[in-house]
């Protein structure tokens, strides 16, 4: 994100556009730096906790389930 931001900044044609996408590109730079300081790995890793992929896992099941439910409640014919 921070690098979406710094080159979206190259392309911006107003001064304040392009000095709110640096700012965002530099509040992103420090919120990686602190997750990567308080966590001990890169911020992308996160992904790899077994915490956060059992929630994820749950969430995604459960998010599967309920459109499953809407799809047949729904679209099939009754």
């Amino acid at each position: 994100m921070e690098k979406l931001c710094v080159s979206e900044a190259e392309f911006a044609t107003s001064d304040p556009a392009r000095v709110g996408l640096l700012k965002v590109a530099e509040d992103l730079r420090r919120a990686s730096a602190e997750l990567e300081a308080e966590y001990g790995q890169p911020a992308a890793m996160a992904w790899t906790n077994p915490g956060v992929l059992s929630l994820v896992s749950r969430f995604a099941w459960t998010l599967l389930l309920t459109s499953l439910i809407l799809f047949v409640a729904l679209y099939l014919p009754w």
